[in-house]
């Protein structure tokens, strides 16, 4: 608000901070992302924003450019009299919480995974006798603690998070200044966390 406010001054006469939030939250929680002309856009469509969520969707929704139309239409058999449901998508409970006021009790996929995201934060051990040797691999801009979230779907829907925390883990299991310099050469080679994704079998020895 005070960055829109600092650009254009006049908006603070237009709406106040209070109702720019309202304003804010009523988009966030109601838009359906879309392309049109080619570009990513956002729209409101009344009664369209009042589809509650289910899935497996029943429904799916596009913008049609030739028409200048919203469409709504039905994947399956929807009996007259019943509920029309919208997907809003697969999605972490915070996320649903936060953008739209609910949870689901059993959040699992089709596929039988659950996309809820736990944080975890890794740190060092302050006595760890190679923790000056840790630390150049270790901190960055945000600081001593680095955190990655995880969920069933992790690897699917956050492969950096995913790999950067087995990256943390190997960092803070080495027990040899010989492991870390082979890691500090790879981590010079390439900057790319995704590339220094472990085996499998040395993930599971860390877990």
């Amino acid at each position: 608000y005070k960055s829109i406010c600092k650009l254009c001054p006049q908006f603070s006469k237009i709406a106040t901070l209070e109702e720019f939030k309202w304003a804010k939250m009523c988009v966030c929680s109601r838009n359906f992302g879309f392309i049109f002309d080619g570009e990513k856009s956002s729209i409101l469509v009344p009664f369209g924003d009042m589809l509650n969520h289910q899935r497996p969707r029943q429904t799916k929704w596009y913008y049609c450019n030739l028409t200048k139309h919203f469409i709504i239409s039905s994947l399956s058999f929807i009996p007259g009299g019943s509920q029309v449901y919208d997907s809003y998508g697969t999605k972490c409970n915070h996320r649903f919480l936060l953008n739209y006021g609910f949870s689901v009790e059993n959040n699992i996929d089709a596929s039988g995974q659950c996309p809820n995201e736990v944080p975890i934060a890794f740190s060092l051990d302050s006595l760890d006798p190679l923790l000056s040797h840790k630390l150049p691999l270790w901190i960055s801009d945000i600081g001593f603690f680095q955190t990655a979230n995880f969920s069933g779907r992790n690897k699917e829907d956050n492969p950096n998070d995913f790999n950067a925390g087995f990256i943390w883990l190997r960092i803070s299991a080495m027990d040899s200044e010989i492991n870390l310099a082979a890691m500090s050469l790879l981590r010079i080679a390439s900057c790319d966390a995704s590339d220094w994704a472990m085996m499998i079998e040395n993930r599971k020895i860390l877990l």
